[in-house]
């Protein structure tokens, strides 16, 4: 991938156990704690992400599930992960492009879900 992962999460340790994940795995990594920001970032800058790796919790008013919603209907070749500890299930909010992954997440599980998505566009 030559494009980034645009990580949103508002645990700090969580989003820096990410980013040194992805980074470790050679992808470039955008970081955001809240998801206004991430938001607006991905909106204006869409060439430059290969996928989205949000919590569905997040500060700001702008949650995980609305940025799935919003990124899939724009710019439907971004992939989407939406992770949380909150569900026991997918919620039923995601769309089918959106990739569900509940907490604990495993950074392999994340990487191939992004890969998988690849292959089926």
């Amino acid at each position: 991938m030559d494009r980034a992962i645009v990580v949103i999460e508002d645990e700090p340790l969580l989003r820096q156990y990410a980013i040194e994940t992805f980074a470790a795995a050679g992808l470039t990594v955008v970081d955001f704690e809240d998801g206004d920001r991430a938001l607006a970032y991905v909106q204006a800058n869409p060439a430059a992400v290969e996928a989205v790796f949000t919590d569905v919790r997040l500060m700001g008013a702008t949650d995980g599930l609305r940025i799935a919603r919003a990124i899939t209907e724009t710019h439907p070749d971004i992939t989407v992960v939406v992770t949380s500890g909150g569900f026991a299930e997918r919620p039923a909010e995601l769309g089918p492009r959106v990739v569900y992954i509940g907490k604990p997440w495993m950074a392999i599980d994340v990487l191939n879900a992004i890969i998988d998505a690849k292959q089926d566009d």
